[in-house]
């Protein structure tokens, strides 16, 4: 099976993908949080700063904490679009467009909501 994902997928375009989605994510967020929720949109950021940092960053405004979320922010983006890129390879488009959907609900969920209260 590792032999044929290798040869099967563009790995140039995992990557490249991993970042225009954490992108998209980001500026949805970003954008939105202020019109919806009247919060700083840059808590998103902190968010995901605080899965490696604590929640004691949640009040921050330092530039290094806004730093950390970006980069856990795009590792965790990367991973995840290799996650899905392996399972649109092994199951096809459509489950992985359904896969990639519940994981995007799920990471979601579980980051934001769970994680961060901890």
């Amino acid at each position: 099976m590792i032999q044929s994902i290798q040869r099967n997928v563009t790995w140039r375009a995992i990557p490249i993908a991993g970042l225009v989605a954490g992108t998209v994510f980001l500026l949805v967020n970003v954008l939105l949080m202020p019109v919806v929720y009247q919060i700083n949109g840059l808590l998103v950021v902190r968010y995901i700063a605080s899965l490696v940092m604590g929640s004691s960053v949640l009040d921050s405004t330092d530039t290094g904490t806004l730093v950390v979320g970006l980069i856990v922010h795009y590792a965790l983006s990367m991973l995840f679009t290799l996650v899905i890129a392996i399972v649109i390879h092994r199951w096809g488009l459509v489950v992985g467009i359904i896969g990639g959907a519940l994981l995007g609900l799920a990471i979601y969920s579980i980051n934001l909501y769970t994680m961060t209260t901890f």
